[in-house]
């Protein structure tokens, strides 16, 4: 049960018993029922930090291996549950699923997945909790080249020289990845 759901209910016991019961000589009588309403809004002094799946590298393109995730507490470091996080692409022209997702038992939320997007580089998602101390937080990650797919010429070619002289342009070929990143350290 929810910390402060479970405080509520106990200052409303306490209540009841106060208001609702009055001491006689002769016997206890009742009187009108107390209500008590319980809200999962974030209070001013809720924070908001990353919990996990901040600073990763994968392969441009791909889902990062671990889904980001954030951390909400009260004042005295509790986890509060059932605060709302939106989270979304910064830069990077990454995508996601999950966007929206309320903290759990432990005050965790976590988005779905994380497609970094296709150009190598650098990728950010922020996570939003409205009202909460602290947000929004920003993930970052990095996109790196995957595996050489393509080879293309890159400069040297079409030349003419005389025989036995050097041509002006050495001749150079680009290798990139099936997302046209270039790709480092491949033997040609």
């Amino acid at each position: 049960m929810n910390r402060r759901l479970a405080t509520l209910v106990i200052l409303a016991l306490v209540a009841a018993a106060a208001v609702n019961w009055s001491w006689s000589t002769a016997a206890f009588t009742t009187a009108s029922s107390v209500s008590v309403q319980a809200s999962t809004s974030p209070l001013s002094d809720d924070s908001l930090n990353i919990s996990g799946g901040n600073g990763q590298s994968a392969t441009a393109g791909i889902a990062v291996s671990t889904a980001p995730a954030v951390l909400v507490t009260d004042a005295k470091g509790n986890p509060v549950s059932g605060v709302a996080v939106t989270f979304a692409v910064a830069s990077g022209s990454g995508s996601i699923t999950g966007p929206t997702a309320a903290t759990n038992s432990s005050g965790i939320a976590t988005v779905g997945s994380w497609t970094l997007g296709t150009t190598a580089g650098s990728n950010t998602l922020t996570a939003t909790g409205t009202g909460v101390t602290g947000s929004p937080v920003t993930f970052t990650a990095t996109g790196v080249a995957g595996i050489a797919a393509k080879m293309s010429l890159y400069a040297g070619n079409g030349q003419s020289a005389t025989v036995n002289t050097a041509i002006t342009t050495a001749p150079a070929v680009l290798v990139t990845d099936a997302n046209n990143n270039p790709v480092a350290g491949t033997n040609v």
